[in-house]
């Protein structure tokens, strides 16, 4: 076993009963020898753990069982990974109108107040809650999320502060419950609030001396204002963790740049947790096979091709709970065929695009993807943050935070690239501002598309 792997089994004897333990020690172990084998024994595994979920969640499950009875189904119509497409996809919409109808009915699972439970932000104007069963709760929450740590070069003894995404005030609450990873018994983390200013936290920084900080990238993209050179002399960072938010090519190397270490970025959704994560080698995300199934599909509902973009539809294969087969997630991403340079033999995906819901209607371009813009900005030289805003039929508009030795014509040079990527003939506003807010979630919203007579806060 891993070394690093046992150290974490060890570290949580203390503050764990000995039924959490062992499946918590099952699932570190599991995730950190399973990565290794060969594609075909991951996707095989994926098979077998695709058929007893169908199975569960046919006889158990009363979303699933109304519908797949109404189409025909039984428990053997899936043997393949090939027949998930016999399959009726779920949306945010089916849960949000039926909630408790995905909830398993079976007993064994014990009383549902010992389930876990999670909210999305509600960033997407959809907020949902889900629910998690103990088992799959310690591999997804923590064993998968310890591996991709682990890959950074986080240990269970590094130091990692902890952006979050609660209110200053809220912090001790919300962090009280916090038994793993060392907060409570080895004082291995400190928690911060991403609505506080990243220049706020330097000097906890200073204090603490993260090896790693885990935040949304636009956080970063601001605390880079202030990371001056006594702060890097100080603080051994081994390695920024981001997520929540899409990070493009320019800007994860403008950070690696900043801050001297690798940036690892995890995609993932609050509905089933860590999808996949960059992998330090620089090829690509791994996807997380042994807890996700993930299908990548192009506008007619086919399996995109391998370097093209897709809707991502995701498929939990172990939360027996509140079981998400098919579950359309409304980002878009391309997957990467091959194995990767690192010896793993995880499925890759090469970038996340975004969310279908930011495509931009532009009569040149009928639905333009928001990655052709946010490219475009992230990699000019004078941009350090934006905010792009399309008014549907009316404009487009760009709040841009300059760098402090930006040109005198970087507005113009924005404003040029920007219409030269949305075609002639359509209004586009660049404005310079000191600063973007957050939303309610915390996330800095890259793109916003408002539709005539609809608000939409900032």
């Amino acid at each position: 076993m891993d070394k690093d792997l046992l150290a974490h089994i060890l570290q949580y004897t203390s503050i764990m009963d000995l039924s959490e333990l062992l499946s918590c020690g099952w699932s570190l172990a599991d995730a950190g020898i399973s990565q290794w084998r060969a594609p075909a024994a991951l996707r095989e595994r994926q098979r077998r753990a695709l058929i007893t979920q169908f199975r569960h969640a046919l006889a158990t499950v009363p979303f699933y069982r109304r519908q797949y009875q109404a189409a025909g189904l039984d428990e053997n119509s899936i043997q393949t990974l090939g027949d998930l497409a016999k399959l009726p996809r779920v949306s945010r919409d089916d849960i949000q109108g039926n909630p408790d109808l995905f909830l398993t009915t079976l007993w064994r699972l014990g009383d549902p107040s010992e389930w876990y439970e999670s909210h999305t932000s509600g960033s997407m104007g959809k907020p949902l809650q889900t629910w998690f069963d103990p088992e799959c709760w310690w591999q997804v929450k923590y064993a998968l999320k310890a591996r991709a740590l682990l890959a950074a070069g986080i240990a269970p003894y590094h130091r990692v502060a902890i952006v979050d995404d609660v209110p200053s005030e809220d912090l001790e609450r919300h962090t009280s419950s916090m038994a793993l990873w060392g907060e409570q018994a080895f004082g291995g983390r400190r928690y911060l609030s991403v609505f506080d200013s990243p220049e706020s936290h330097a000097e906890t920084y200073a204090r603490f001396r993260p090896h790693a900080i885990y935040c949304f990238p636009s956080y970063f993209l601001e605390l880079s204002r202030f990371w001056n050179a006594a702060l890097r002399r100080q603080v051994p960072l081994r390695a920024l963790i981001t997520s929540g938010e899409t990070l493009p090519d320019a800007a994860r190397r403008q950070l690696e740049e900043t801050f001297g270490v690798p940036v690892i970025d995890v995609y993932g959704n609050t509905e089933v947790k860590d999808i996949a994560w960059r992998c330090r080698s620089g090829h690509g995300y791994h996807v997380n096979m042994e807890s996700v199934l993930v299908e990548i599909l192009d506008a007619d509902g086919r399996p995109a091709a391998n370097g093209k973009p897709g809707e991502v539809l995701v498929t939990a294969l172990t939360n027996r709970a509140m079981p998400l087969i098919r579950y359309a997630t409304e980002d878009i991403a391309v997957r990467l065929p091959g194995e990767c340079p690192c010896g793993r033999g995880l499925e890759r995906l090469a970038m996340i695009q975004g969310r279908i819901a930011d495509y931009l209607p532009i009569p040149a371009h009928g639905n333009l993807s928001p990655y052709n813009l946010t490219t475009a900005l992230s990699t000019h030289q004078a941009v350090m943050h934006f905010q792009i805003t399309l008014r549907a039929g009316e404009r487009l508009e760009a709040a841009v935070v300059l760098r402090p030795d930006a040109k005198p014509d970087a507005l113009q040079s924005v404003e040029q690239i920007l219409r030269q990527r949305i075609g002639p003939g359509f209004p586009v506003k660049v404005s310079a501002v000191a600063s973007i807010p957050r939303d309610a979630s915390g996330k800095h919203r890259a793109i916003r598309v408002i539709h005539p007579g609809v608000e939409v806060a900032a």
